[in-house]
Parts: structure tokens; sequence; C-alpha cells
């Protein structure tokens, strides 16, 4: 188990992110996808492990992490792997690259925000036949180097779902793929954290947190359902 720091989600998720799989967080924008892998970045350097963060979206931010590391970015940094991408060929390439790599925790944020525009332009078939490959390779990784592996992932609506209206994407392929799958919605001025899949705890449980300056925060009396 890695904690994230965040004691309501860890609490959630029975410790935090489960070693040797695939770790799903999928939201709509402004639910905190980033937020917490940052957080979850910070915490594991702070645990004297090496990360490799994959960057899709342009949203991994110096100036975020010295707010949440106290103006101690450069610390932490030495200890990342930073990797940006800007097509999904490339993140094909940066995926089967991080077999290469000595870390101890794997994070994609998102998984999905490249493969979406190739999805509509492209040979729809051989891009899902692609994202598939890709949810291999990182759930091997997690296996062989006994890692958490964390991705984010995009939605988009179907207000016929469950989920509050969203649907992530990728379906199947990233649903069976992950192990852990956790739904990030808005509450109000707060977050909820909900629980769509897990090993060994029961589906459908949440957990409140709220977006503060130095990190995510646990929502004060409130004990999930």
């Amino acid at each position: 188990m890695l904690p994230t720091g965040c004691e309501s989600i860890d609490s959630l998720l029975g410790g935090g992110l489960v070693s040797k799989r695939i770790n799903q967080v999928y939201g709509s924008s402004g639910t905190g996808k980033t937020n917490l892998c940052l957080q979850v970045l910070i915490n594991a350097v702070k645990s004297g492990r090496k990360v490799a963060f994959v960057d899709t979206e342009g949203g991994f931010s110096r100036r975020r992490l010295d707010q949440l590391t106290g103006e101690r970015s450069d610390d932490f940094l030495n200890e990342v792997y930073l990797f940006r991408v800007t097509d999904f060929s490339e993140q094909n390439e940066v995926i089967d690259d991080l077999e290469n790599v000595d870390v101890n925790l794997i994070i994609v944020d998102s998984l999905t925000s490249l493969y979406r525009p190739e999805l509509s332009e492209g040979d729809f078939r051989e891009t899902n036949r692609e994202l598939g490959r890709q949810i291999k390779v990182l759930g091997r990784l997690a296996e062989s180097k006994e890692i958490p592996v964390l991705v984010t992932n995009q939605v988009y609506s179907d207000f016929n779902s469950e989920d509050g209206g969203v649907i992530p994407v990728g379906g199947d392929i990233l649903k069976y793929g992950s192990k852990v799958i956790v739904q990030l919605e808005k509450d109000g001025g707060d977050r909820r954290c909900v629980l769509r899949k897990h090993l060994f705890k029961k589906e459908g449980e949440s957990a409140l947190f709220r977006i503060e300056h130095t990190g995510l925060k646990p929502v004060e009396g409130y004990d999930g359902f």
C-alpha cells in the first residue's frame, strides 16, 4: 500500500494505492485528479520512492508543486522522471520505455486525453488495441516491479448512467485492466471520492475531501456511507 496523504481517501482505500496493480481515478474536469496525483507523488518521495510521472495534459505544475511542498519542489523533482507527451504515438513509446526506468511508482495523468482525439481521427479498432496494449504493459510493470500504478481517466456525459451522469472513457478496456477504480466528483465546495471497484473493499462507499492551498484535506465529521 502507498498512502495518498489524504486521510479520508486512504481510509476509503483501506490504506492507500494497491501495489502490483493499476489504480484508476476518473472524474470530470476540476474534481481534483491532478492534485491527487501530485499529492501521491509527494507522499511517495517522502517515503524514499522514485516516481515516473507521464504528463499528457500539461497539468504538471511546478508552481502547484511548490505550494504543496512549501517551496521545496526541487527536492522532490530530483526523485522524479517527468515525461511530457503530446500525441498518442509518443505515449505508446514512453509507456514502453518505463520498463527501463528504475522507479517505485508510475503515474499517468491522463491515460485517455490523447486517446480520445486519436479515436475520432484514426482507425478506432487499432486505437483501442493500442490502449489495451498500454494497459497490459502498465499492469505488467506494476507486477514485475511490485509497485502501484496510478492512472487518471477522463469522462463523457451519459445521463442514463448510475455514476452521476458521467462514464469513464475507455470502457471495458480500462475497467478490466484496473483493479482499483475511484470516481471523483464535486460536492458543493468539496470533492467526493467514490469507490467503484476494489480488491477487498465494498463498492459504493465514499469519502469527502477538499482541495486546499497545501493539498487535499479530509472533511471533518464525514464518515462515508
